[in-house]
């Protein structure tokens, strides 16, 4: 979620290094969920779903990739809460 976050965040988008470094993050943050999925995988995730679309080396969060993005935050998801 934190990439699609920043890709929100830019207006051009970011590059495939730049979510390889994301993903290396997410992989230290949470090492058990991502313990069996490549890079690659995750990306193709993000891609087949509609979330993200790539054109060349640059990514960019979709419209749908945003109303996704939108939906979690109205329905409290985005980040942990403590009661």
């Amino acid at each position: 979620m934190n990439f699609l976050v920043q890709l929100a965040g830019t207006r051009s988008g970011l590059t495939k290094v730049q979510a390889e470094t994301a993903y290396s993050a997410a992989v230290e943050q949470f090492p058990v969920f991502y313990k069996e999925r490549s890079s690659g995988e995750w990306l193709g995730y993000l891609l087949s779903t509609g979330l993200v679309h790539a054109e060349g080396e640059n990514l960019d969060i979709t419209q749908y990739g945003a109303d996704f993005l939108k939906f979690l935050v109205d329905a409290r998801l985005a980040y942990d809460r403590y009661a």
